[in-house]
């Protein structure tokens, strides 16, 4: 299983497979994280590098050997941007974690050290770089282990300052309670749906992607498209209703020429038999409906909320 963690330590001092150098494009290691990664891999390090087409872009990485490094087998070197150039390039800053973990994973190794990458003075005019940095490592971190599920990796994401480490915990506290508000998932009652509708239910919005680019093998940014976020919990209505008998999805596959995703607003839904909500309810979560977002509206202007009740008045009435 993947694991991630946040020390009070130097990257160039854990036990791993891979320690990351946050890097400049011309691979110049005069300060930071950089010089200590030199200062201990020793002089076959520039050699090295310099095999490289320099410089190297923003959010992009290069390997080489760990040399004296005797902690680790390779060393990363990571190009994160410099804030105060390029004050947007959150891309690039996801890139040079996310990039990392793909090196790491086709020398098949599993585990890696990072500092917090464009926190010190490539931090450019941020109010708060370590916690930019921290956000965009967990990012791609979650990014990484979502698209290879079957491949585990162990992160350590490394804060040399007590200071740095302290912000670095706090935006890791504020981004997993901001997961654990968008993952509260299912209904206990269909009277905790009703309540739901009527008072807690978010609009969708729409959104891109954060960050909204990564970065070609050309330098060129590829941009990600956006769509509809919609307040997830709603889709565990159509599952609560069904496995607990307020609707039949075999009713879906009957045909009521009185319905149509234009008129919705003109039922009668007093008046609806339980093939009319089942068919009804389930058919406003096709997938072309959500990406339409009609779901949102059915939501928004009660009418999801009017199923449901019928729903419920018809299984009292049974």
């Amino acid at each position: 299983m993947s694991s991630f963690k946040i020390i009070n330590g130097s990257c160039v001092d854990q036990e791993v497979d891979a320690i990351v150098n946050a890097a400049n494009g011309d691979m110049i290691h005069s300060g930071g994280v950089a010089r200590a990664i030199h200062d201990k891999a020793g002089a076959g390090l520039d050699d090295a590098c310099n095999k490289y087409n320099l410089p190297v872009r923003d959010g992009e990485v290069i390997v080489t050997p760990a040399f004296n490094i005797k902690n680790a087998k390779i060393i990363i070197h990571a190009v994160g941007p410099n804030f105060y150039y390029s004050p947007e390039a959150f891309g690039e800053l996801c890139d040079a974690y996310y990039k990392s973990l793909e090196e790491l994973k086709k020398y098949n190794y599993h585990s890696i050290a990072f500092p917090l990458i464009s926190s010190g003075i490539f931090g450019g005019k941020l109010d708060n770089p370590v916690a930019i940095s921290t956000k965009y490592c967990i990012k791609a971190y979650n990014r990484f282990i979502n698209s290879n599920y079957d491949y585990d990796v162990d992160v350590l994401l490394c804060a040399f300052g007590d200071d740095e480490y302290e912000k670095a915990i706090a935006q890791q506290d504020k981004m997993n309670k901001e997961y654990e508000e968008e993952t509260k998932r299912g209904f206990n009652s269909i009277d905790e749906i009703i309540n739901y509708l009527k008072n807690d239910y978010k609009k969708a919005e729409y959104y891109t992607p954060d960050p909204s680019y990564t970065i070609g093998k050309n330098g060129e940014k590829i941009i990600y498209m956006g769509g509809l976020k919609y307040d997830i919990r709603a889709f565990d209505i159509p599952k609560f209703l069904k496995e607990n008998k307020y609707i039949d999805d075999s009713y879906y596959n009957e045909y009521y020429d009185e319905f149509s995703k234009e008129n919705y607003r003109k039922y009668d839904y007093n008046t609806l038999d339980i093939k009319r909500v089942s068919y009804l309810i389930i058919a406003f979560y096709n997938g072309e409906r959500i990406s339409e977002g009609l779901v949102d509206d059915m939501i928004m202007d009660g009418y999801m909320l009017k199923l449901v009740e019928r729903a419920k008045e018809l299984k009292e009435e049974q």
